[in-house]
């Protein structure tokens, strides 16, 4: 199954497709647009994205997971849509996910990744000025497809919560507060769990998270107490194959809905929340060859959240502009580096529009594009 493979070794064939070029696509769909890729050089193997301010002026800057060189690289921004030469730092053995927090509380920004083949995650304290400390690992399960952050027991203090692919299991590790982690829970996670994103799915002000499960196709919400605990996992039926899971409030009722991407059947399931922790049947809407992560935003300044899905197989990513009633149109395609894994938004360039930045296992680069006309 070229799923698996993709997940546990990060290595595999792309399909050649015709991308039109941007400015040939703003011209034919006339709603959004976005400049052909900015590409930059990172790792070996990048597998997943985040953007934050890692040095503190002003700029957002982006660190990258690289899977096969072990590493995360740090590209710091000067807000025209470039980045400096990545500096690399060591990581675990195949790093998949990244995201980044104040771990130690110190005002700092710092980064967490899991390892799939070391069975841990690592976390490197920020100096503020876009350098990390050295990599330190806390073991969780088998084969770790993705951490997130979130203070489950509101203690004040970020814990972590790790998915993996082979335990078949969640694992709640503890934050102390200076950037170190004790394992307090563990508990069943599905089929085959890959990735896991934060919510608060019945409103209570507590943190909840849901779990995109590839094995069973299906997604799973568990429902935080608030002490660390969690209810037994509802289970979400959703197309073939989910890899990833994005938060949203697509109808615009208030309450968090879901965003899956489906890599077997190409679609994107929407599952429209009710607030109460329970979801509606999903919707499918089609995106393309191998849907991986999406990142939402409002990509069109019309005051409603939209969808940029990553299609890894295509090399390409997907707009797809929501109607404000969890409905979206027909996806909108642009360009990126082969074998788009990952993706974020956020202004770049300070034009007041969303931007985006891919992360392209294939080529061993990050792609920036630019939202409107450049």
């Amino acid at each position: 199954m070229r799923l698996i493979k993709l997940l546990l070794t990060a290595s595999f064939l792309l399909v050649p497709v015709l991308i039109l070029p941007a400015a040939d696509r703003a011209g034919a769909d006339g709603v959004v647009s976005f400049s052909a890729p900015i590409n930059f050089t990172v790792g070996s193997g990048p597998t997943s994205v985040a953007v934050a301010d890692l040095n503190e002026d002003g700029h957002l800057d982006s660190a990258v997971a690289n899977a096969v060189s072990n590493s995360v690289s740090v590209l710091l921004g000067d807000s025209t849509g470039k980045f400096g030469a990545a500096r690399h730092f060591a990581v675990g053995n195949r790093p998949l996910s990244i995201a980044v927090a104040d771990f130690n509380k110190d005002g700092r920004k710092d980064l967490v990744t899991a390892n799939s083949f070391s069975d841990d995650v690592s976390v490197l304290l920020g100096d503020g000025s876009g350098g990390f400390s050295e990599a330190v690992q806390f073991s969780v399960g088998k084969r770790p497809g993705a951490a997130a952050v979130a203070d489950f027991n509101n203690d004040g203090l970020l814990d972590l919560v790790t998915v993996h692919l082979e335990s078949k299991d969640a694992v709640i590790l503890s934050g102390r507060g200076d950037g170190s982690f004790k394992t307090t829970a563990r508990f069943p996670a599905g089929f085959v769990p890959g990735w896991v994103t934060i919510g608060d799915f019945n409103a209570d002000n507590r943190a909840d998270f849901a779990v995109a499960d590839f094995g069973g196709s299906i997604v799973s919400i568990s429902i935080g107490d608030g002490t660390g605990g969690f209810s037994n996992a509802k289970v979400l039926r959703v197309g073939t194959f989910p890899i990833f899971v994005a938060v949203g409030d697509f109808d615009e009722n208030g309450t968090q809905d879901l965003a899956v991407p489906n890599e077997g059947d190409g679609t994107v399931s929407i599952l429209l929340g009710n607030g109460d922790g329970t979801f509606k049947a999903a919707k499918e809407f089609f995106s393309g060859d191998g849907p991986w992560a999406i990142a939402v935003a409002d990509y069109n300044k019309d005051g409603r959240q939209d969808l940029a899905v990553v299609n890894i197989f295509a090399g390409d990513l997907s707009i797809l502009l929501g109607d404000g009633h969890g409905s979206f149109t027909k996806a909108i395609k642009f360009a990126t580096g082969p074998g788009p894994r990952s993706i974020a938004a956020a202004d770049f360039d300070r034009d007041g529009d969303i931007d985006l930045v891919t992360a392209n296992f294939s080529s061993n680069t990050v792609s920036i594009l630019l939202n409107g006309p450049k």
